[in-house]
């Protein structure tokens, strides 16, 4: 039984990163109340141009609560190469929820919403 459950598993099981407790760390997820995750978001002006130079403010909702400001910060890529990304940073408590509701504006920019659920 044990060498036919071990063929089982995935070949990258290693690369999976799961915990003890069963909950994989690696992967697309945001992890709920925990700090130093980024999400992109792309900035556009009314005519579809990309927007650099922004000062972004992200407002959010936990769980259908009333909108707050993020704690995290917001910090353009490369104008250069790649204008109009911009890489919000989450501090902990901006992903203590498990439905998660944003939405970045700025001067001269179309409004961005977005929303992703948690992970434990």
């Amino acid at each position: 039984i044990g060498d036919d459950v071990i063929a089982r598993f995935p070949a990258n099981i290693a690369a999976m990163l799961v915990s003890s407790g069963g909950i994989t760390t690696a992967g697309g997820t945001y992890r709920k109340n925990v700090a130093s995750q980024v999400y992109p978001v792309y900035l556009v002006d009314s005519s579809g141009n990309a927007v650099t130079g922004a000062s972004v403010t992200v407002k959010m909702s936990k769980d259908g609560a009333t909108g707050v400001t993020i704690s995290g910060s917001v910090a353009q890529t490369d104008s250069t190469n790649l204008p109009g990304w911009y890489l919000i940073s989450f501090a902990q408590a901006d992903t203590n929820c498990n439905l998660c509701y944003f939405k970045a504006t700025a001067a001269g920019v179309v409004p961005r919403a977005f929303y992703f659920t948690t992970a434990p």
